[in-house]
């Protein structure tokens, strides 16, 4: 019920969209999970290309990832 409260909807429509806490807690993560990927892509737009050979192997994934070239 708490978190019905606090998200400003009544408990069916909790119960609606997430029937168990198990898929309530799993949407909220998942939720959290592509708002911190949107913000790593995001981060990953604005590094410098070039750099060391090291650089280039931890931040060419999160570059691929934005779409753009390692």
């Amino acid at each position: 019920m708490a978190v019905a409260q606090r998200a400003g909807v009544s408990r069916a429509a909790t119960q609606h969209h997430a029937p168990t806490r198990a898929a309530l807690f799993t949407a909220a993560l998942e939720h959290m999970a592509e708002i911190r990927r949107t913000e790593i892509l995001a981060d990953a737009s604005r590094l410098p290309v070039g750099g060391t050979p090291q650089t280039a192997d931890v931040v060419g994934p999160f570059r691929r990832q934005a779409g753009q070239s390692a």
